[in-house]
Formats: C-alpha cells, sequence, structure tokens
C-alpha cells in the first residue's frame, strides 16, 4: 500500500497543524531531502483552489510494505516532535500597534500640551507689549510735557 503526504512549495508544510512556516529556501530544500530519508519520493505536483488563486503543492509517497518501515515511521515522528521546538521570530502585530499607540498618544498629548502653553505664552506676550508700549508712550508724553 502506498502512504501519500502533501507539502508545500512554499515552506514544506505536511498539513496545516504543523509549526513549520519558514520562508527561506534553503531550509525548505533541506526540508524536503531530510524527507526523503525516511522513505518517501516525490510522485508529483499538484494544486487545488485556494481564495482567488491556487494553492500548490508537492505529493510525496512511500511504501507501507518496505523493510524497517516502523522504524523509519518512528524515526520520522521523532523528527517532526523536535522540528515543532524550532523557535520561529513572528512579530505581533497587535503587540506592535498597542505599543504604538502608547507612544503616540502620550507624543500627541505632550504636542497638544505644548502648543496650548505657547498659544498662552504668545498671548501673555502680547499682553506685556501692549502694557510696556503703554508705559513707553507715557513716558514719552512726560517728555512732550516739558
Amino acid at each position: 500500500m502506498i502512504e501519500e503526504r502533501q507539502c508545500s512549495k512554499v515552506n514544506g508544510l505536511f498539513d496545516k497543524n504543523d509549526r513549520w512556516d519558514v520562508a527561506s529556501y534553503e531550509r525548505n530544500k533541506k526540508h524536503l531531502k531530510n524527507i526523503e530519508a525516511f522513505g518517501w519520493n516525490f510522485i508529483k505536483e499538484d494544486s487545488k483552489p485556494s481564495g482567488r488563486g491556487r494553492y500548490h503543492f508537492l505529493v510525496y509517497g512511500r511504501d507501507t510494505d518496505m523493510p524497517h518501515y516502523e522504524e523509519l515511521k518512528q524515526l520520522e515522528d521523532e523528527y517532526n516532535d523536535v522540528k515543532k521546538e524550532i523557535d520561529l521570530w513572528d512579530m505581533e502585530w497587535e503587540t506592535f500597534g498597542i505599543l504604538l499607540l502608547l507612544l503616540i498618544i502620550p507624543g500627541i498629548v505632550y504636542l497638544v500640551f505644548t502648543l496650548n502653553q505657547r498659544s498662552k505664552i504668545w498671548n501673555n506676550n502680547m499682553k506685556c507689549d501692549e502694557k510696556m508700549d503703554e508705559i513707553v508712550q507715557k513716558a514719552k508724553e512726560i517728555f512732550e510735557k516739558e
């Protein structure tokens, strides 16, 4: 009996629950070579509809009656367990958005506060200029009386 599995052309996934999500071409090539070590052989390239496009994948197969099948299956399960422990860097966009908001909102508050202070200072300076002009005018009037 022939057992079949799908393998993504992009990142080496066997199924949707697999955590293997690496865009690196070299890592994908290594992964495809590694699955061949467990008795998987390339059968065909296939595709199926997915959203507006098509999902392309490779189909691998192996004979369940081949010698050492159980040992290879056990080693493959062990390999997949270790593969699931690989840490992948993934930016958490929600956290990034929250941090961005936490930095932007205080910046906006500071900007509004500063502009408000600037407006108050400008108004105060205008009043001071008017008073100083009045005082200078009074001083000039004193000299003119003489």
